[in-house]
């Protein structure tokens, strides 16, 4: 669990699938184009409940880790941060994170990144932590800028969009 100023960032229960499931379907169009494998894991509220079971198991495996963020001293989900495709010979992994529309501009995702980035260097101990940000999502690339993250280099053609 990861307290900040204005967060709390956990991982998932499984009482959390009907949220994610809600704020998921909500956002469906804004997160279509950069989250269309979670958005198509979590389909349904039944297979939302599954996904989080997985991430479960991820978790106390130490193949990856999910997180829901809240608001602080509420139970208001307004986001998903975690760290996948771990390679523990380095030890590095892949974040992501958004935060829902309705929550966007308040500087929300720059703090849950910061002290997730903080948490996985610390308590995790990884040595790398990379993101793969649309070039297009200024939103973003002003958040991975302001966590310190350096672009590295444009991939082409690693994902597709939903349209």
């Amino acid at each position: 669990m990861i307290n900040t100023e204005h967060l709390l960032i956990r991982s998932y229960s499984t009482s959390d699938a009907a949220p994610l499931y809600r704020i998921l379907r909500d956002d469906a169009a804004c997160l279509g184009d950069y989250f269309p494998n979670l958005l198509q894991s979590c389909s349904s509220p039944g297979e939302t409940l599954i996904y989080l079971e997985q991430r479960d198991k991820d978790w106390k495996e130490g193949r990856g880790f999910a997180c829901g963020i809240f608001l602080k001293g509420s139970t208001i989900l307004i986001g998903h941060i975690s760290v996948r495709e771990i390679d523990w010979s380095v030890p590095k992994g892949e974040l992501s994170c958004f935060i829902t529309s309705a929550y966007t501009g308040n500087g929300y995702a720059t703090e849950a990144l910061r002290h997730f980035r903080n948490w996985c260097f610390h308590d995790k101990k990884f040595n790398r932590l990379f993101m793969k940000v649309d070039t297009q999502n200024k939103a973003s690339l002003k958040v991975a800028g302001r966590n310190g993250f350096k672009e590295e280099g444009v991939l082409r053609m690693d994902y597709r969009k939903v349209g």
